[in-house]
């Protein structure tokens, strides 16, 4: 088995006496050493077996020294050159310099441990400038394959960088983007554009801190995608206003968007619901008496058209009672393992944007002790969300919104306080009703409705206001078994 690869030299000298005196001393100290009198055999022995350094002696040429070592650094980059001069001169050493030279060295060399010196300095250096190479690769591809989109834009709104996870999210390749004038802006629907322009100029300016936001955007098949934007200005704040520009990620949240519009739509239909079955209750017990006495006055009177109305009348409405109570059969659910904590934590990425954009602050505080328990994910998903909602139409800017989890021997507990606006509520029992004719209070029929659906309930804390705590509900959930 061979060993490592010894290092490669090539010594580059008209005089053959520097030439192989350089080129055994350097053997001496396990170099690999190749000698060249000129530089087109220089050329020729580079071509034929690259060397890790070479020691250029120009002699007279100067120009030609110069072209060489663009040769070499073009064919192969990295490669180190050392010049050796027997003149010193400083003018000599810094065209030496600005022609590529990685050390110059004044002949002849007195002491061999400072050759020696500059060899492994060039050699660090090109190792050091290899590792740089390479991480700036491995950032460059990490870039390039993160599942959101990474952007730049420039003063005047074109993109100077976006990256290849353009066209997965939004249909154009990085090349159609970059450098367009007018495309990042032209694809937003223009009354969302000016929104996005001044929070872009804003961020750019240093005015405020980011701020996330969330707009539409034409997909390249013609679509609207719903696209979330994290805006930050770029570091260097000290650069004129003129040369800064808006770095930032932008994320596809058209899933998350449609899903809030479902889950709207569900507890619309839910109260809907839950209204329907009050009539139900309310209409049957009348209706059954109407029907029973427009038979009885059918069969007293079979010729009076009225009574065949009436029954004709009651048997409608019995079906359209019926249909309401088939409409309302709960919808079925599944027992599953679910993680509090991780619902919760979700729960709050979906309702997060609506809360910053009201100027109102969530914090979750879960506590890692908490067990999983047995229920249905999909409903605690729609009864946490649907009280995120709830409360924050009830705060004010500045509020936050503080929410816990915590257990005891049989129930997980969550509990919703707003630290700012007083939430007290004067009879609790109206907060599970779904009839709320003023608007004006909490209503939370649906979540109520849903919890009870799983073996949960929701309550109002009554004994924290009176004690002079912070009133807030408590979400209870058992955790050994579920009726579902």
């Amino acid at each position: 088995m061979s060993g490592p690869r010894a290092i490669r030299l090539l010594v580059v000298a008209p005089d053959p006496a520097t030439r192989e005196g350089l080129r055994e001393r350097l053997e001496r100290q396990g170099y690999a050493v190749d000698g060249a009198p000129g530089l087109e055999e220089a050329l020729a022995a580079f071509r034929a077996d690259p060397a890790d350094v070479v020691l250029l002696d120009p002699g007279a040429d100067a120009r030609g020294a110069a072209a060489f070592m663009d040769t070499v650094h073009r064919e192969v980059p990295g490669t180190s050159v050392i010049v050796l001069s027997a003149s010193g001169d400083l003018d000599e050493a810094l065209a030496a310099f600005r022609a590529g030279a990685c050390d110059f060295v004044t002949m002849p060399v007195e002491h061999p441990e400072v050759l020696e010196k500059n060899i492994r300095n060039c050699l660090e250096r090109r190792a050091l400038a290899q590792e740089v190479d390479a991480a700036e690769s491995r950032y460059f591809q990490l870039i390039q394959n993160l599942p959101i989109v990474i952007f730049a834009l420039d003063r005047d709104f074109c993109l100077e960088f976006i990256n290849r996870t353009c066209e997965a999210v939004l249909g154009f390749e990085p090349a159609e983007a970059v450098g367009t004038p007018g495309w990042f802006l032209e694809r937003i629907p223009e009354p969302q554009r000016d929104a996005v322009r001044a929070a872009f100029a804003q961020c750019r300016a240093g005015d405020a801190p980011p701020q996330d936001i969330e707009f539409d955007f034409e997909h390249a098949k013609g679509y609207l995608v719903r696209l979330a934007a994290r805006p930050m200005p770029c570091n260097d704040v000290h650069l004129p206003e003129r040369w800064r520009r808006v770095e930032g990620i932008l994320m596809d949240v058209t899933r998350r968007a449609y899903l809030d519009r479902v889950m709207v739509q569900r507890e619309k239909l839910n109260a809907l619901g839950a209204l329907s079955a009050e009539l139900a209750h309310e209409m049957r017990n009348p209706l059954v008496s109407l029907g029973g006495f427009a038979r009885r006055l059918a069969e007293r009177h079979p010729d009076l058209p009225e009574a065949a109305i009436i029954l004709e009348e009651a048997k409608r409405l019995e079906g359209v009672l019926d249909k309401i109570r088939n409409y309302l059969r709960p919808v079925p659910t599944r027992a599953e393992e679910v993680h509090v904590n991780a619902v919760l934590t979700f729960c709050q990425s979906l309702t997060a944007p609506r809360f910053e954009r009201e100027g109102l602050r969530t914090d979750v505080h879960a506590d890692p002790r908490v067990a999983p328990l047995v229920s249905d994910q999909g409903v605690l998903t729609q009864v946490f969300v649907s009280l995120f909602n709830a409360i924050r139409e009830r705060m004010r800017p500045g509020d936050v919104l503080e929410v816990a989890t915590g257990e005891d021997a049989r129930n997980v507990e969550v509990s919703f306080r707003v630290h700012g606006s007083d939430l007290t509520v004067e009879d609790p029992e109206l907060l599970f009703l779904p009839f709320d004719e003023d608007g004006d209070r909490l209503n939370l029929a649906l979540p109520y409705r849903l919890v009870q659906s799983v073996g949960g309930l929701i309550s109002y804390d009554e004994g924290q206001r009176r004690s002079g705590g912070v009133p807030g509900f408590s979400v209870h959930l058992p955790k050994d078994r579920c009726p579902i």
